[in-house]
């Protein structure tokens, strides 16, 4: 027996034990050069290997890896996945021999266009196809600007197992398509949507799986209309846990709080108000009192409020904190001193935070 062959029999050896298998394989994939290539042949077979790609020639050089003939990963299983490729898909057959050679096990982070409020251009000749047959993807987040929705919807229905989805996209086409009799949806438990892509709530709302209770709502406002979470929380009168609030856009406080006022069961809310610093507080306050007025969950634990820097610290901390007070008496079946209520404003780095019933 070549002693090679050794090398790799006990390598192999150390993979069927997957409790221990990812650092004791990491360790071995040091021992020598002779060692590497059946390490690194486990990690991926495991699924334990992390790829961060952000770029098309990332996705080549990968690709050419994994079809070179003497590459030990044929195919390579990946456990989780962050791919960016900006705003241009020029090197689009190099992304797809990529994709067609991989498999994502978990998590899917993809970006297709930046971030920012810019609309980009519609990535409709991306190949979704190879990311819809990850039927064990749990975790997926896209950030893109598609054609229509249901682009996004066919991605969906193709992932049985999906628990949590985070999505940033501008849709060119917003009208909601249908959803065919009979097709299941995942049981999503974490939901994240916005600033863009409120379409899809739309979507979401067709499905008679739609009562299934959310752990955690994440909405992201900003210069799109909100207001297709009225369907959806309508849809969803079985409630969420945790609704979590950003507000960039004070003009859509009103069309988000009558979503959440449909919200029958809700334990939590947080609403952080990305406002610039030094916000006059008046317009913070009469900005709380539009959306206490969707506060209407009797099963309400908590509230918690994070404001931006103010001009007055603490005093300024202060009235917002009473004014909450004097909001959830009038607008809630929950009364305050039910309630765990605190504000905080967020400060370099830190944050100061006040806790009510505030002192009077």
């Amino acid at each position: 027996m070549e002693a090679q062959e050794i090398i790799d029999m006990v390598i192999d050896g150390v993979a069927e034990h997957q409790e221990t298998a990812k650092p004791d394989l990491l360790n071995l994939a040091l021992v020598a050069s002779s060692w590497v290539n059946r390490s690194r042949y486990n990690l991926f077979r495991l699924g334990y290997a992390k790829v961060n790609i952000d770029s098309a020639q990332k996705a080549r050089i990968f690709a050419m890896l994994l079809e070179n003939a003497n590459s030990t990963i044929k195919k390579a299983e990946l456990s989780d996945a962050t791919l960016y490729f900006g705003q241009s898909l020029r090197d689009k057959q190099n992304i797809l021999t990529f994709l067609q050679n991989s498999v994502v096990t978990n998590t899917l982070s993809l970006t297709l266009a930046a971030p920012t409020g810019s609309r980009g251009t519609p990535q409709n000749q991306f190949p979704w196809l190879a990311i819809s047959s990850w039927s064990s993807l749990t975790r997926l987040k896209i950030v893109a600007s598609l054609p229509s929705v249901q682009t996004f919807a066919n991605i969906i229905t193709a992932l049985p197992k999906l628990h949590t989805l985070t999505s940033n996209v501008h849709f060119v086409d917003l009208s909601v398509p249908p959803l065919c009799i009979g097709t299941p949806l995942p049981a999503i438990q974490n939901l994240h949507i916005g600033p863009r892509g409120y379409a899809l709530l739309g979507w979401l709302a067709l499905s008679n799986q739609a009562g299934y209770p959310l752990q955690d709502l994440v909405l992201d406002v900003g210069s799109e209309d909100p207001s297709p979470l009225q369907d959806f929380a309508l849809a969803n009168a079985n409630g969420v846990d945790h609704v979590r609030v950003t507000l960039q856009d004070c003009r859509w406080a009103r069309r988000v709080s009558r979503g959440m006022a449909l919200l029958d069961v809700v334990f939590g809310v947080d609403i952080v108000f990305q406002y610039p610093d030094y916000t006059a507080t008046e317009d913070i306050v009469h900005t709380l009192e539009i959306l206490a007025q969707g506060l209407t969950s009797s099963t309400l634990m908590d509230i918690e409020i994070s404001l931006p820097r103010l001009r007055s610290g603490l005093r300024d901390q202060l009235t917002v904190l009473r004014a909450l007070e004097a909001f959830v008496a009038e607008f809630s079946p929950v009364t305050p001193d039910a309630l765990s209520l605190s504000v905080s404003e967020r400060r370099m780095g830190s944050e100061l935070t006040l806790i009510g019933p505030a002192l009077y």
